[in-house]
């Protein structure tokens, strides 16, 4: 056997990429590659240890390490709902020998009941009591505890140990849940990835969650439902932060410093943050407090009821507090529904809730970004005027969605004339998602205002309408495929076709003909081309 061989780390990596990745994070191995593993500990007693660690690297349920006990301890009946285990004598301390050598190797645990077993409050009540001292994997760096039953959360303290740094655990439903978090971070004062998810309204979960955040000096993801003020300066202030995720967060009270005087920290490194924010306020709130990180993506969702002067609010905050060098894709939307809202906007609401042009010129100055995704409660009311300024403002934007909504749309302002601009400024520009007036088709002589030439821009493949009126399709398909020859994907209309009406249903069949005749355009403008590259060669060689 060569020497290297004999080096446990080399052993394992060659175990790894022989298996194509055996060693599957939060995952089981899948059945081919456990029985290699399991052959390769029995080859010889260098290959055993190092196949081992792999094997037992990954669990997502208890039911190996029952396996290595004792045949007599346990007694499983077979019902028509469930398998209950039962013990059949006490477990004495010989009998946890051989399983706890298994379990000191796994590092990886994942709780889910669609999988795990056994999954009952009372086999863990059981465990804990079997168990000796200390977790069941003593050694374990990450916990995904996934499950919505209420009698099986506590018991996930069974598996956390003082090497973890991984914790996700979903959903606290209690103040006795909330009660839990003090003493996750002593016991646990490595972590640096944590997602904690509570129920919606608990009381008192953004002081619990806040106490336990500040006790964490190791963080480099966070996902939770909100924070006050002094947990948000103290995550700002986390050098190795990189992902930050409040899920609920609600405005600070007024006690608190006003937001000019707080302190900027200076090692903020948040390069990603994503808000659902109950309060427009509260997006503005905690920008400001991360003033100084270098956020390159920034999500913010916004309740229904937020108005279009509240929404100009959070595009001031945007602008005033996100680094201009660094931000790329920006987002700022409702939250995704999972049913389609068929409610149409009134004449009132359109008027507080629709989003004019002028609001957008706040982020104008973010003239890095490559994404962005703006919505409005009833949607945007553009004009060509302002898809003009936008296209400007914004010359690297790659993927552009100005179309979304929980309402159908307002009728659009925009004109076929409006994508002049996207082709003349946004060069990269390859999705754009914008309502358009396309039942007149402009004519060129009238759509060119300026000398210059007819722009063609040859990036963008996909085109999403919205509920956008359409005339002629062939018109239409020749007008865009002349400015947007790569063009390939058109889609209007929006949510479930079921909640979609009769009007809409015309439009979409006839922007799914203004689709149809791209390519065929395509060809007979590569045909021309052919033929008249054929007769200049033919009158060169005359």
């Amino acid at each position: 056997m060569h020497r290297s061989l004999r080096i446990p780390e080399i052993v394992s990596l060659i175990f790894y990429e022989t298996l194509n990745g055996a060693e599957q994070v939060l995952n089981s191995l899948n059945p081919d590659s456990a029985q290699a593993l399991a052959g390769l500990a029995r080859t010889c007693k260098v290959f055993q240890e190092p196949a081992l660690d792999l094997l037992w690297k990954s669990q997502n349920t208890v039911k190996h390490i029952l396996q290595c006990m004792p045949g007599d301890i346990w007694e499983i009946s077979d019902d028509a709902d469930s398998e209950e285990v039962r013990l059949t004598r006490p477990i004495l301390p010989s009998d946890w020998e051989r399983p706890l050598t298994y379990a000191r190797r796994v590092r990886y645990f994942k709780y889910n009941p669609s999988y795990s077993y056994p999954d009952s409050a009372a086999f863990y009540e059981m465990l804990r009591m079997c168990l000796p001292r200390g977790p069941l994997f003593p050694n374990i760096k990450s916990l995904l505890w996934e499950t919505s039953d209420a009698a099986l959360l506590p018991h996930f303290r069974a598996f956390i140990g003082p090497r973890l740094t991984s914790l996700t655990v979903s959903t606290l439903q209690s103040a006795a849940h909330l009660s839990l978090l003090p003493a996750l971070a002593t016991e646990c004062p490595l972590l640096h990835e944590v997602t904690i998810l509570t129920s919606e309204g608990l009381p008192g979960r953004c002081e619990a969650v806040s106490f336990f955040v500040k006790q964490l000096t190791h963080l480099e993801s966070l996902e939770v439902p909100c924070l006050d003020a002094a947990a948000l300066d103290h995550v700002a202030k986390r050098p190795a932060l990189d992902y930050l995720h409040l899920d609920d967060q609600t405005p600070f009270p007024p006690v608190f410093e006003p937001a000019s005087d707080v302190e900027v920290p200076s090692c903020c490194e948040i390069t990603k943050l994503t808000l659902t924010v109950t309060d427009a306020r509260a997006a503005t709130e905690v920008l400001i407090r991360l003033d100084a990180s270098p956020i390159s993506d920034l999500e913010i969702r916004f309740p229904r009821t937020t108005s279009a002067t509240a929404l100009q609010a959070i595009y001031n905050g945007v602008a005033a507090h996100c680094n201009h060098a660094s931000l790329t894709y920006l987002s700022i939307a409702l939250p995704p529904t999972s049913t389609p809202d068929t409610a149409v906007a009134d004449s009132e609401q359109i008027a507080l809730y629709a989003v004019p042009g002028t609001h957008l010129s706040p982020l104008f100055t973010l003239t890095t970004l490559t994404s962005v995704s703006l919505a409005g409660p009833v949607g945007l009311d553009l004009d060509d005027a302002a898809a003009t300024d936008i296209a400007r403002a914004w010359p690297r934007i790659t993927s552009l969605d100005l179309a979304g909504s929980a309402f159908p749309h307002i009728p659009p302002r925009t004109t076929l004339r409006a994508l002049l601009a996207f082709a003349r400024f946004c060069p990269r520009l390859w999705r754009l998602c914008l309502p358009i007036d396309a039942r007149s088709v402009p004519k060129w002589r009238s759509a060119n205002t300026d000398a210059e030439a007819r722009p063609t821009q040859r990036r963008l493949k996909s085109l999403h309408l919205g509920e956008s009126p359409v005339g002629t399709p062939l018109d239409v398909a020749a007008y865009l495929s002349s400015i947007f020859p790569k063009l390939e994907w058109i889609s209007a209309g929006k949510g479930d076709p079921r909640y979609v009406r009769a009007q809409n249903s015309a439009e979409r069949r006839q922007w799914k003909a203004v689709e149809a005749a791209l390519p065929v355009l395509r060809k007979v403008r590569a045909e021309e081309r052919y033929w008249t590259r054929r007769e200049c060669q033919a009158e060169d060689s005359n």
